[in-house]
């Protein structure tokens, strides 16, 4: 069983690394539309397209994440990661054209990857007690949701502050100072030969049995096989859209919420919307701490399917909310 303080810096690094990367993500979104246009004159589509530049890259690249962090181990591959977002993201606050917006958000998602996947990485190989990878999904959730609450709400008031290098700077030194700061706290407990085979062991061997990734909890159980095409089912098929839409949902609002809020509302600056945005990420930051309750007492598909149906509504109402609709 691991150490208990080595539990606490996995916790620990793996969420504010969580974090720090959804406030990165979303700090633009109260003043990137209307700079863009304003500074280039591009389209909203255009504007589209720089956003979604970013999850595209990290989903090309999460494989490559995959056999990074085995052959280096996920303490490596997580600084790796926070270290090259950091300077992609000063690089693309420094940028004024389409051309340089749209390679370093490529290479932010690029350092996205291996922060992601080395999260969810050490949380299921270290949280596997019965119970605990639920609280500690439900932990990581709700980071997340603090970080697009104030990823906006700190980089519209930067923005209006310092201009538009402002947000991209400060968020890529606190990215800096939690990789120092995570690299001293990790050392205090291993040496750096130790961090670097830490690495995580094959899921399946050569024949495709289970191997033994290491006993996290206090008693081992035997573990089943399931095939992929077990998962194949035409009900999870039918979940599947949904699993895709909903994040889309957000990441559609993403670049236009702006803009939409200035001509329904008037004049409003970017710290302004950037406090509007946080609204939204309220109430599923305070609800994710009780899903796993939820699950228990209801069901897991219950739940989902009662997030599915509240989705829907909200689109509908902020489609209503459309001043030129």
């Amino acid at each position: 069983m691991l150490a208990t303080s080595k539990k606490r810096w996995i916790l620990f690094n793996g969420l504010s690394s969580y974090f720090l990367s959804m406030m990165m993500l979303y700090q633009m979104s109260p003043f990137f539309q209307l700079y863009a246009e304003e500074t280039t004159h591009i389209s909203g589509a255009t504007v589209g397209v720089i956003f979604a530049v970013l999850p595209t890259s990290s989903f090309f690249f999460s494989p490559l994440a995959g056999l990074f962090i085995v052959r280096v181990g996920p303490p490596v591959a997580l600084w790796s990661g926070l270290v090259l977002l950091a300077l992609s993201t000063l690089m693309f606050g420094m940028s004024r054209s389409v051309e340089g917006w749209i390679f370093w958000r490529a290479v932010q998602g690029a350092a996205s990857a291996p922060i992601y996947t080395g999260t969810a990485v050490m949380f299921a190989t270290t949280f596997a007690a019965p119970g605990e990878f639920a609280k500690v999904s439900a932990w990581q959730e709700s980071i997340a949701n603090v970080g697009y609450a104030v990823g906006p709400l700190l980089g519209g008031f930067l923005f209006d502050w310092g201009g538009f290098t402002a947000p991209f700077a400060v968020s890529a030194v606190i990215h800096l100072l939690l990789t120092f700061m995570s690299f001293l706290s990790l050392k205090k407990r291993m040496t750096v030969r130790e961090v670097r085979d830490d690495k995580v062991e094959p899921l399946l061997d050569e024949n495709g049995t289970p191997t033994d990734i290491g006993d996290c909890s206090e008693t081992s159980e035997p573990t089943e096989t399931v095939e992929a095409t077990e998962m194949l089912t035409t009900y999870n098929l039918l979940l599947l859209p949904a699993v895709i839409i909903i994040p889309g949902f957000f990441g559609a609002l993403e670049p236009v919420l702006g803009s939409h809020w200035r001509r329904s509302l008037g004049d409003l600056c970017s710290g302004t919307i950037g406090m509007m945005l946080v609204l939204m990420a309220v109430p599923s930051t305070l609800l994710a701490l009780v899903v796993p309750s939820l699950m228990e007492k209801f069901s897991g598909l219950a739940v989902l399917r009662v997030g599915v149906a509240l989705t829907a509504a909200g689109s509908v109402l902020i489609g209503l909310s459309d001043p030129d609709a």
